[in-house]
């Protein structure tokens, strides 16, 4: 695959527009999965590479001299795994799976002539899995347990051109075993079903975390993975065969959690910021009304809270998790074409671990509409299927804005072409 994306870009955090800058990004990707006759043994390799190159000669973005930056990040990935055949007993059902994976990543920044020594990631892992299935009683289980071990090389870097390097505080080298649990409970098979998980694992640090970008994001090269625990419990019921509900409860914990903080007027910094907690409620329900098109429904209640030591923050709600997100959609077919509809919503939150009332970001609603066409047979260009997606986002122009993943880029037009 290949993705170009030519835009501008916004100002720092607090309000700057940058109508002379400009930001192009180039991204590839090779995928290749090989399995054998019985795909009991599968090997998959990928490839990624990133260029992103930000012109600003009037320095209306950031605090760094005039001219063009210029990011570069690399990934090659391989995934080895096999899985046995069911072996049966006493009423049951046993599968094995195991596997190994390995990743390296490559970042190297630039600005005119200054440039960065050449960071580099290397994550290895194992991992083994069984499923337990007892047919008779309609219980599943489902453990396993995964092994990973991260090490980054991050050469020294003065914090100002000219004055000494400063290397790591420690090496950044983490090892963390991932156990899981999942049991699913068919109490009426087709009809209710009952599914409990848990599980724990680990975050590291994006890019864009640990080294940020001139967009009024500081980096922070101290940062260390996220330690995460979930659990959840879901019902499902199937009251008819063309709708479906679902309920469930989660909660998660995170160990030295990552938020981002605003570290001065027009910058924000992510740190670790000790113990955060989140749990909720989720309702979702799932319809197909025949020739009146299918339709879907969720709401999220959530609670999410800072549980780390400092006596400051301790208790308050974190940052750009809003207590409630709710989502409508609805599509129907009118010939060879699918119209769709969809509502999304978020409700306020803060911008800051104090939760001053003054900085919040305000609720907001998008709304997207989308139609496409599929030609199938002699019509579909000598393939067996071609798809035709047109989808109008953000029909409202909302462009709300906070650090977490807006400003909305605004009324947007989208169109596809799928071949097969």
């Amino acid at each position: 695959g290949a993705f170009r994306r030519d835009a501008g870009r916004p100002g720092p955090v607090g309000g700057f527009e940058s109508p002379h800058a400009a930001s192009r990004l180039d991204r590839y990707d090779l995928h290749l999965a090989l399995f054998d006759r019985g795909e009991a043994v599968s090997l998959d390799l990928d490839a990624r590479r990133s260029d992103e190159r930000l012109r600003d000669e009037a320095m209306e973005v950031g605090w760094d001299p005039a001219g063009t930056t210029d990011s570069r990040s690399e990934h090659l990935g391989g995934r080895l795994s096999w899985r046995s055949d069911d072996a049966r007993m006493a009423g049951s059902r046993c599968s094995v799976r195991l596997g190994a994976e390995w990743r390296r990543q490559w970042f190297a920044w630039r600005h005119q002539e200054l440039e960065d020594p050449l960071r580099t990631r290397t994550t290895v892992g194992a991992f083994a899995g069984l499923d337990l299935v007892w047919p008779d009683a309609g219980l599943t289980f489902l453990p396993s347990w995964r092994w990973q071990r991260l090490e980054d090389d991050f050469p020294p870097l003065p914090p100002w051109p000219g004055l000494p390097e400063e290397p790591l505080d420690e090496p950044h080298v983490h090892e963390s075993p991932s156990p899981a649990l999942g049991i699913i409970w068919d109490a009426l098979p087709g009809e209710l079903r009952f599914e409990t998980h848990w599980a724990g694992s680990y975050r590291a640090p994006t890019w864009i975390e640990l080294f940020g970008h001139r967009g009024g994001v500081n980096g922070n090269r101290e940062l260390f993975p996220e330690r995460i625990t979930t659990r959840d419990i879901a019902v499902f019921w199937r009251p008819s065969a063309s709708a479906c509900l679902r309920l469930a409860w989660f909660a998660t914990d995170v160990d030295d959690g990552i938020l981002w903080v605003r570290n001065s007027q027009f910058t924000s910094q992510a740190n670790n910021c000790g113990r955060l907690h989140a749990s909720g409620l989720e309702v979702e329900f799932v319809a197909d009304g025949g020739g009146f098109g299918r339709g879907w429904a969720n709401l999220t209640v959530q609670d999410a809270e800072d549980r780390g030591d400092d006596p400051i923050y301790a208790g308050k709600a974190l940052p750009y998790l809003p207590e409630l997100e709710a989502a409508l959609g609805w599509e129907i077919d009118v010939g060879a074409w699918t119209w769709g509809l969809r509502w999304l919503h978020e409700a306020d939150s803060h911008r800051d671990r104090y939760n001053s009332e003054m900085d919040r970001t305000p609720a907001r609603s998008l709304y997207h509409l989308s139609f496409s066409h599929v030609w199938r047979g002699e019509h579909a260009l000598g393939g067996d299927q071609t798809r035709l997606t047109c989808e109008l986002l953000n029909l409202t122009d909302d462009d709300t804005y906070d650090v977490e993943g807006y400003p909305l880029p605004g009324r947007t037009c989208r169109v596809s072409l799928i071949f097969h």
